[in-house]
């Protein structure tokens, strides 16, 4: 699955089909008393504080040959149905967003012809408009689906704002929509594994955040990652609430922002930029990873060591910390669903200069430790440390690693081209998604649209891609002496 911002999104011209979701007739809402997750609540909090339209994400995939839409509709609304995240309408009362909820009997979808456009800028500029129109959280659905009918046979796409929906779920409904499209065509039932639905996760997050917090400080197993030992009796404090709390001391009270020169003062975002490029071609991705595997590390550590030789060779200082997404689908039931499954990690570690392994084994621990804090929820953590941070930007400097080669999409349809599609927004900091696929390691990033932050991040990827090649040259130069 490639990822890219929508500006780089070059769709075929063609007609455009859209559908939208509403209440069946007789179907109405239910109020629920499952509260948004942490995430949805952050990202419904901040949602116009700034006039822009709200974070959506899309995902679009090839289908050829005549395009039966009838097909795709049907396994539109069954996949819809499917997701109970979905089916979750907020609204804002009294400064509290509440959640309804829609039984999956209860929708059904609503077609429309909207056009027909003879360029592929068109058609971009018409997404583009259509998915900030539709994919608003507090408006029901935030979500569109649709495809563009073109020679070559069909592209569909399906846009989502942020609160339903994160980037493995866009696997997941890339994969999920052609089985069930490919099932309706042949008018056979879709092979589909039962699936857990995330207001039930939303429900469970909440009720271990009251938990914990009834108990009066978080009650987790003990921990094995290093450097988080158990913290003195008389102290009251988890030692994850503590690696946060120093984590933000180290860095003024706030988390880390990018080391280098961005050009723009904190909360003064600005129009973003995004670059997307090759780091590593299938042959070298292969080599770096097993560097990655002799050290006894992972690609993700690996990629953070990578990035701290270049920040340090850019002239960052010591230690680089950064956050770290990860999924939350610790259990089966969320490992086909959809919703926004994710927590953040701080990492925080020491750079060897121009020595990838020693650098690669300060990356190990320190993810190690970070790994201990997934432990107590994150919203007990913000609560304990709320009086020591004080956010200065409104982005946050993360960097992150998904291997699309083991999700669904990719096993069983390598050829529909699945794209993982991003709007534009402002940005005062900087996030690099790294991402695996079958033609190698790539980066995309978004970042300030100021010169500064242009050639930093034009440098930077520079002294990375130098960074990862020469640590799979050396195993490459191992192997063949």
């Amino acid at each position: 699955m490639r990822v890219m911002t929508i500006s780089a999104f070059d769709p075929p011209p063609g007609a455009i089909v859209e559908w939208t979701a509403e209440p069946a007739p007789g179907h109405e809402f239910e109020p629920s008393d499952v509260p948004p997750s942490l995430n949805q609540s952050l990202h419904l909090g901040a949602t116009g504080a700034d006039g822009a339209p709200p974070p959506w994400l899309a995902c679009t995939f090839e289908l050829p040959g005549v395009l039966d839409e009838d097909a795709l509709e049907a396994a539109a609304g069954q996949w819809i149905r499917r997701h109970s995240g979905l089916l979750s309408r907020f609204t804002e009362q009294d400064g509290e967003v509440r959640r309804a909820l829609l039984r999956p009997d209860g929708v059904v979808l609503r077609r429309r012809e909207a056009g027909t456009f003879t360029g592929s800028s068109a058609v971009r500029e018409h997404l583009s408009r259509r998915f900030d129109e539709q994919c608003v959280p507090l408006r029901w659905p935030p979500f569109l689906l649709g495809a563009i009918r073109h020679e070559r046979g069909g592209t569909v796409f399906a846009a989502f704002d942020h609160s339903c929906m994160d980037a493995y779920s866009l696997a997941v409904a890339a994969h999920e929509l052609q089985v069930l499209y490919y099932a309706a065509a042949r008018g056979t039932r879709a092979d589909l594994a039962d699936v857990g639905g995330f207001v039930d996760y939303c429900a469970q997050e909440h009720q271990a955040m009251t938990a914990e917090a009834l108990a009066g400080r978080p009650s987790v197993p003990e921990w094995d990652a290093p450097g988080l030992s158990a913290p003195p009796p008389e102290s009251g404090e988890h030692p994850a609430v503590t690696y946060w709390r120093d984590f933000l001391r180290n860095n003024g009270a706030t988390t880390p922002g990018f080391p280098l020169g961005l050009g723009v003062e904190p909360g003064r975002a600005v129009r973003q930029r995004s670059m997307t490029a090759r780091l590593l071609d299938v042959e070298a991705a292969d080599a770096f990873d097993a560097a990655c595997r002799e050290g006894l590390g992972s690609v993700l550590t690996g990629v953070l060591a990578a990035a701290g030789l270049a920040l340090r060779e850019l002239g960052a200082g010591d230690p680089i910390g950064l956050l770290i997404p990860l999924h939350t689908r610790h259990e089966p039931r969320w490992r086909h669903a959809v919703g926004w499954f994710t927590t953040n990690a701080p990492v925080m570690f020491n750079v060897v200069d121009g020595r990838f392994a020693d650098t690669h084994t300060h990356a190990k621990v320190a993810f190690r430790e970070a790994l201990g804090t997934l432990g107590v929820p994150l919203p007990n953590i913000l609560t304990a440390i709320s009086d020591e941070y004080a956010p200065t930007r409104k982005d946050v400097f993360m960097m992150s690693y998904v291997d699309y080669r083991a999700l669904p999409v990719s096993l069983e349809f390598p050829e529909s081209r699945p794209r993982h599609i991003s709007g534009e927004a402002d940005a005062d900091d900087v996030q690099l998604w790294v991402s695996r696929t079958a033609d190698g390691l790539f980066l995309h990033t978004r970042h300030p649209g100021t010169a500064e932050a242009e050639t930093a991040i034009r440098t930077f990827h520079e002294h990375f891609t130098a960074a990862l090649t020469a640590a799979a040259e050396s195993t490459t130069l191992a192997a063949h002496p």
